[in-house]
């Protein structure tokens, strides 16, 4: 396309990466090390959080989606514990 003079490419324009460098691969050990008040627990707020939305916000219901079969137990003993910890609540 170049040769037919269809495009021009304007090399100044694109940036260059050079791949050698001195970092080493992020991987999880360090990380967790790093940061590891923030991977303790459940993630669950001690206190009632207070969420502030927009008031030109419209509130949209969607239908639940579908379980299949076969893991509808599955989710259900999930469920069953996160309510046992806490974490979720039945809406009624």
């Amino acid at each position: 396309m170049q040769q037919m003079n269809l495009i021009t490419v304007c090399y100044e324009n694109i940036l260059s990466l050079s791949l050698k460098t001195n970092r080493t691969a992020l991987t999880k050990a360090p990380l967790m090390t790093k940061y590891s008040d923030v991977f303790q627990g459940t993630g669950k707020f001690e206190e009632p959080y207070k969420l502030i939305v927009e008031s030109d916000s419209v509130p949209v219901v969607h239908p639940s989606r579908p379980v299949p079969l076969a893991l509808k137990e599955d989710l259900k003993e999930e469920l069953d514990r996160l309510e046992a910890e806490g974490i979720l609540k039945p809406v009624i």
